[in-house]
């Protein structure tokens, strides 16, 4: 898809356009067709609104402050982007800082000042007619305790309120920073110590090692080479710490997983921007800052590196797509280059890193094949024939940069062994639950909580539930519609595919490996059709990546329940599509055919698919308010 499409899935209101709603049934409104550019632009009118307050019979002439609505329009639309980035940016936020504030205390404060007075109620009344049925007895507990609440009110809620701030006390050091939610997080904030101390994430050199005295104690072991973490917590504390003296390195440490979900809706916004417009890329970005599986690996105190296997993922996705996009070789290379600098940088964080180094591969590898079987007949077998093909010789170009540089920085950030990971990780993958049997050496993943196995129901539950899960996929088919949409077969495949998605999804079946070819399948018929047609105007790089993150994202979740993480920037992806490619056709399609003004269907579109978000947003704020940590002042001054 090329730049102009970007615009595509904006708003546009006209407020001038609001007078024709209410003429006469007798002359009917023609439908145009606009460009895509100003199809779905968000801009607001503000000129119109100005004569709404005006006399029919006189003007006024006696405005001394005249306000320039064309101006403030023109703000607005100029800097849309930032205005809708913002909305994602915001909720990411407030979700991940509620363990700051610990409100789920006062949860806990209530119920126990109630539980307390019902208990006395129910001891007195107990006392006065101790054979009263229990039936009566606990109506007359509930007509005390509504007379007490009334008449006490003011007492009790002081009381609610001094025993949650006693609670919350209880959970927050002497600085009143938040304890860090889990264990993990003490292991990064004591290699982030090491750092601001003396430079490097170990306890201590030893022959030229980092030497990390805690693990395999008393013997100690090297440090791990997969410190970034370590590094980026140790040198953040370092620069801010210049600027806020009193800067505690635990505080810091607490906020830093709010700032790197943050930062990933910015990835996921751009991405599905290119596919789904505007309004799609707000949807994305928005199930990436709200997704419970993500907030509950990223809340404030969960100091880990789950942000970074969403953080990374999707930044490195996001330039490889530009990178794609671009026209200039010279925008290729610097951009290819770019997303294997941050395959490299991903390496130091995560020993994962290759699940979508891989994926990225996968996708431009099955891209190349498409591009020769489409023009199998004019090159036959002439491969200088291929390589002088743009469509062909730009996107190995960049298969070329891409690899090339992931090498080198992989190798260099860890070593050439780490790079080789891309190649063997997915096989060790496959084992790594395996009990060991030819060594008296159990495997000890097989005892980690997060490393259980879980079930194919359990992952579509957790990722969002059936429904959207079945939207997901549909916006990755939504991928591969035609430029020319009029095709009565086209209709006939989404209809037909639409059915498939809901048969799968709902009737589970037993084996993982059919359910994964099955929700591969429509995506692999259209490619068939694709080829065979020789069509030239699908864009099958998305489809590509998105269905290869689903199998092996869903197949990693149901072999291990941490890596569910993993499926949620390719669901978001397929979910924002799905979002932007609606709005976009059904708004011009019920303009069009039911005469119906399009302020109308796109205000109602929009309305309809953002109670999509309602669930995503109670669910990941009612995880973000649970979070506590499991540190306490009992615990820390033991």
């Amino acid at each position: 898809m090329g730049q102009e499409k970007i615009e595509d899935d904006e708003i546009e209101i006209d407020f001038s356009k609001i007078t024709n709603l209410f003429k006469s049934g007798k002359k009917e409104k023609k439908v145009e067709d606009k460009e895509d550019k100003d199809d779905e632009e968000i801009s607001f009118d503000f000129n119109k609104v100005k004569n709404f307050f005006k006399s029919e019979k006189k003007e006024s002439d006696d405005e001394d402050i005249a306000m320039d609505w064309g101006s403030v329009k023109g703000f607005f639309k100029k800097h849309q982007t930032l205005f809708l980035l913002l909305i994602p940016l915001f909720l990411s936020i407030f979700l991940r800082v509620q363990p700051a504030y610990l409100p789920i205390t006062d949860d806990w404060a209530t119920d126990t000042v109630m539980n307390g007075i019902r208990g006395q109620v129910n001891t007195q009344i107990n006392q006065q007619y101790p054979n009263l049925p229990d039936q009566n007895k606990n109506a007359l507990v509930n007509t005390e305790m509504g007379k007490i609440i009334k008449e006490q009110k003011g007492q009790i809620d002081q009381q609610i309120t001094s025993l949650s701030l006693q609670f919350k006390s209880q959970l927050k050091d002497d600085e009143g920073t938040t304890y860090l939610l889990a264990i993990d997080p003490y292991f990064w904030m004591r290699k982030a110590k090491n750092v601001v101390d003396h430079g490097h994430p170990g306890d201590r050199i030893v022959d030229g090692m980092q030497w990390n005295d805690y693990m395999y104690a008393p013997l100690g072991r090297e440090v791990s080479p997969d410190m970034l973490h370590g590094y980026f917590e140790g040198y953040m504390y370092k620069i801010i710490s210049f600027f806020k003296r009193d800067l505690s390195l635990m505080r810091l440490a607490f906020y830093m997983p709010i700032l790197i979900s943050a930062l990933s809706v910015i990835p996921a916004f751009f991405i599905v921007r290119r596919a789904g417009g505007n309004v799609g890329a707000l949807f994305a970005s928005t199930m990436v800052a709200v997704h419970a599986g993500f907030v509950s690996r990223t809340a404030g105190g969960f100091s880990d590196t789950d942000a970074y296997n969403v953080f990374f993922p999707l930044l490195i996705t996001w330039i490889f797509i530009e990178a794609f996009e671009a026209k200039e070789m010279k925008k290729k290379l610097i951009f290819g280059g770019l997303s294997g600098f941050f395959v490299g940088l991903y390496s130091l964080a995560w020993t994962g890193w290759w699940y979508s180094f891989d994926f990225i591969l996968g996708a431009i590898g099955i891209y190349l094949i498409y591009i020769v079987l489409i023009n199998r007949k004019s090159i036959g077998l002439r491969i200088m024939d291929l390589l002088r093909k743009d469509e062909f010789k730009r996107p190995l170009f960049l298969l070329v940069i891409f690899f090339v540089s992931s090498l080198i920085f992989v190798s260099f950030f860890m070593d050439f062994a780490a790079f080789q990971n891309f190649e063997k990780g997915p096989m060790a993958f496959i084992k790594l639950k395996d009990v060991a049997v030819g060594t008296v050496w159990p495997n000890v993943y097989t005892t980690v909580a997060e490393q259980n196995p879980s079930s194919l129901p359990a992952v579509i539950s957790q990722i969002g539930g059936k429904f959207l899960f079945f939207l997901s996929l549909m916006g990755i088919l939504f991928t591969m519609i035609r430029k020319d949409k009029s095709r009565k077969g086209e209709f006939l495949f989404f209809g037909a595919s639409m059915l498939w998605f809901l048969y799968i999804i709902y009737s589970l079946p037993g084996s993982l490996n059919t359910f994964l070819l099955a929700i591969a399948a429509p995506v692999i018929i259209k490619l068939f059709l694709i080829i065979k047609n020789k069509d030239t105007s699908v864009d099958m790089k998305y489809a590509a990546l998105l269905i290869l993150w689903f199998i092996g994202t869903i197949y990693a979740s149901v072999k291990g329940v941490r890596y569910l993480l993993l499926l949620v920037p390719g669901f978001s992806i397929g979910f924002g599509i799905f979002a932007g490619v609606v709005y976009k056709n059904v708004s011009k399609w019920v303009s069009k055919e039911l005469h119906i003004n399009d302020i109308i269907t796109k205000t109602t579109v929009f309305i309809l698919l953002a109670l999509l978000l309602i669930n995503p947003i109670k669910a990941g704020y009612g995880t973000a308010v649970r979070e506590i940590p499991s540190m306490n002042d009992a615990w820390y001054n033991a």
